[in-house]
């Protein structure tokens, strides 16, 4: 089986994968917010910090302030946890990238990833 060293250093490295794939995926819309800026003639977000390189960090914040709205015949709980089921899903795809220290190794790589891709459904049918 493994050691608790090996599993420790499989659960930093999936932490560390899934922070850098959050920050490329911020900083990925803020690359596209400036190219539909450039196509429209106008300078792009350049309101926070130089060249508007915060821009992602203030979009996540302002997402996660904002008041939600719900429906009366929905379940409160199910529906405020769909999106981190949904979330939480989508980075445990990202265990399978080959790491020095992983969490498992399969030759059913493909099959988890079908597997897990189908259960995303789930999120967005929970939220009703």
């Amino acid at each position: 089986m493994y050691s608790p060293l090996t599993f420790f250093l499989g659960f930093i490295s999936f932490l560390l994968l899934s922070l850098l794939s959050l920050l490329t995926i911020a900083f990925f819309t803020l690359f596209e917010r400036k190219v539909i800026g450039l196509i429209h003639s106008r300078v792009g977000p350049v309101k926070v910090s130089f060249l508007g390189l915060l821009q992602p960090l203030l979009d996540a914040f302002k997402l996660l302030s904002k008041r939600s709205f719900y429906s009366l015949r929905s379940n409160l709980i199910l529906y405020s946890l769909s999106p981190h089921f949904g979330l939480g899903m989508s980075l445990l795809i990202w265990v399978r990238v080959p790491f020095t220290y992983s969490f498992f190794y399969s030759s059913l790589s493909l099959l988890y990833f079908i597997v897990l891709g189908s259960i995303l459904v789930f999120a967005v049918l929970i939220a009703g």
